[in-house]
């Protein structure tokens, strides 16, 4: 046998050792930022998938204590957005479904703030109601925002705090939706 062939076994056998020696204390450490035993489980697998795939590319981990602790804050950070993704998406979803369990004053006051937050959304630029959508109502991260619309990240945040204001002086002064008519 040649000593590549070597290679995958004796990674292998050092992702086994990495495990057996930090898997209790990354347990540990994803059940306390998860606070769920079945979130800590997956964070603890994650981790330790990661560190097998960097060990099967021949890299060396040179302290593998906090790095283990590095990547399971990042792999619960990956979750947590993920679960902030998911649940805004179900918001979204939930508002365009009837109205059920609200009486009938409730239901006209939900629509009639909608329709002032439409009309107030239809005077900004398309660029600022893109802007405000990714960051408001999608909760984008700004860096996610920044990919999308090709604007920096402090552009990003001056604008959307621009627009936010347009938003608010908007809806303060405007009159009510039943006074327009509408």
């Amino acid at each position: 046998m040649s000593s590549t062939d070597d290679c995958p076994s004796r990674s292998s056998e050092h992702a086994s050792a990495l495990y057996r020696r930090f898997a209790a204390a990354v347990g540990r450490w994803a059940l306390r930022l998860t606070r769920s035993p079945a979130d800590a489980e997956d964070v603890v697998q994650e981790v330790f998938l990661i560190a097998h795939r960097r060990l099967a590319g021949h890299e060396i981990i040179a302290s593998p204590g906090p790095w283990l602790f590095r990547v399971t804050r990042n792999v619960v950070r990956h979750l947590w957005r993920e679960r902030r993704r998911r649940e805004s998406i179900q918001l979204e979803d939930a508002g365009e479904l009837a109205d059920l369990g609200l009486d009938p004053c409730q239901s006209l006051e939900r629509r009639v703030d909608l329709e002032r937050l439409n009309r107030a959304l239809g005077t900004l630029s398309e660029q600022d109601q893109r802007l405000v959508y990714l960051c408001d109502v999608r909760r984008l991260p700004t860096a996610r925002v920044t990919d999308l619309t090709g604007f920096t990240a402090p552009t990003v945040r001056v604008r959307r705090y621009r627009a936010r204001r347009r938003l608010a002086r908007w809806l303060r002064e405007a009159e009510p939706v039943w006074a327009l008519g509408a």
